[in-house]
């Protein structure tokens, strides 16, 4: 309630200058989006303290134009087509992977070919599996069921689609299911995706892993590393390269998962090299 917009800048001076050691040793600072987000924040609790009169002034309105950091563009991040192109020779490579290796080449895939969100991939369960139980004689090389897709279940109805696998992601899930059945700790978990703990993977582990091959492969191909690199950004892309192929509206939002028009419209304002117009 006694905060000055004094205060509220020196806070984000502070902010801007803090460091932390990451886990790898490293040094990192708070990132622009990190610090942007930090200021939205504080601005909605002094906006609604103010509102129901429990402060007398607004701190955080009273900033001068030059402490105020700028509004937080909440346009989809999409990476740049070089770098989508290059993407995939970041992944893990099947022969040299260990089960965990594995456990991340399929998920990368996975977001690679489909765009499913993150929440979509933990949510992903033993029972969502499609699999070929055809008679066919050709359906296997070996007799052994083939996975087709997987079921997906998101918290809203439009999200609730089936996805085909290609072979090398069927191949791969397969590999993984093998290393999974072979571990008693999973035996009675219903995710498919387990962290060695046999916890359901978590935000953090995903967040890493897509972040992490974004950077490799920027750093390999010699090209800027984009403001954001998670995983939202992969969906983002996926998005945008089947507008750029001229995919029906329509035919995009079932593909995925979005609710309307306007969620996929988002996505073509995005220009090479330019970013949002």
């Amino acid at each position: 309630m006694d905060a000055s917009a004094v205060d509220v800048s020196q806070f984000l001076k502070q902010l801007k200058a803090r460091r932390a050691k990451a886990s790898d040793g490293t040094i990192r600072v708070v990132s622009e989006v990190s610090q942007k987000r930090y200021w939205q924040l504080l601005h909605w609790v002094y906006e609604y303290a103010f509102d129901i009169k429990l402060s007398k002034n607004l701190p955080t309105g009273e900033l001068h134009d030059l402490d105020r950091p700028r509004k937080l563009n909440d346009d989809p991040t999409v990476l740049d087509p070089a770098l989508w192109r290059v993407l995939p020779q970041a992944f893990p490579r099947a022969e040299f992977c260990d089960c965990y290796g594995i456990r991340d080449l399929v998920i990368l895939k996975l977001l690679y070919e489909h765009g499913l969100t993150s929440e979509e991939v933990r949510g992903m369960r033993m029972e969502d599996l499609i699999w070929d139980d055809s008679q066919i004689a050709d359906a296997t090389e070996d007799g052994v069921q083939r996975l087709l897709g997987a079921h997906i279940q998101g918290s809203r109805s439009c999200q609730e689609r089936v996805i085909s696998f290609s072979m090398a992601l069927s191949k791969g899930m397969a590999d993984w299911l093998d290393f999974r059945a072979s571990q008693s700790k999973y035996s009675k978990k219903e995710w498919i995706f387990l962290s060695d703990r046999a916890n359901q993977i978590s935000i953090r582990i995903l967040f890493h892993l897509v972040s992490r091959t974004i950077a490799t492969a920027a750093r390999d191909a010699n090209l800027p590393l984009p403001l954001r690199c998670g995983p939202q950004v992969i969906r983002n892309t996926v998005i945008r390269e089947k507008l750029d192929q001229k995919w029906p509206l329509e035919k995009i939002m079932a593909f995925a998962g979005l609710k309307n028009r306007e969620s996929v419209w988002r996505h073509a304002k995005w220009r090479p090299g330019q970013g949002f117009a």
